[in-house]
């Protein structure tokens, strides 16, 4: 019984630098593990796809493809979960890179009672900045 909470998991994957495809073999372990217990919400680090510490690989269109590559390989190996997953990888706009939390998994019609009406992009957003989550829907 769940007495109307959400089960919320934070993961630390051990990661390669720049080996997104090993990262995410790791990030879908703890995954799995997280939807074993229950979980209905599970956040990774920034950066966790790629690692954070890259430094100058992240201007290296190669790395961008493969962290790319390796985050849809992740949502397809793990569409059986129901579990609503925020990954951090790195997001290109132009020529400027960002690191951003993607929400990947658990469907809108699976989201726990209360998040039920709430945007997947306030749920990402409110989880890495302090704003409110209801100033992103203006």
């Amino acid at each position: 019984m769940n007495y109307g909470f959400v089960k919320v998991a934070a993961a630390v994957p051990q990661v390669k630098v720049a080996d997104c495809f090993y990262n995410i073999q790791q990030i879908e372990g703890l995954m799995r593990q997280a939807s074993q217990k229950e979980v209905q919400i599970i956040a990774f680090p920034e950066l966790s796809v790629t690692s954070y510490t890259c430094m100058d690989l992240f201007s290296q269109e190669t790395l961008l493809r493969n962290a790319e590559k390796a985050l849809l390989d992740l949502v397809n190996n793990t569409a059986d979960l129901d579990l609503l997953t925020i990954v951090g990888c790195p997001l290109v706009s132009g020529s400027r890179r960002f690191p951003t939390g993607r929400d990947i998994g658990g469907s809108a019609q699976k989201l726990p009672a209360q998040l039920q009406g709430v945007p997947r992009r306030a749920l990402v957003h409110g989880l890495f900045t302090p704003t409110a989550i209801h100033d992103h829907d203006r």
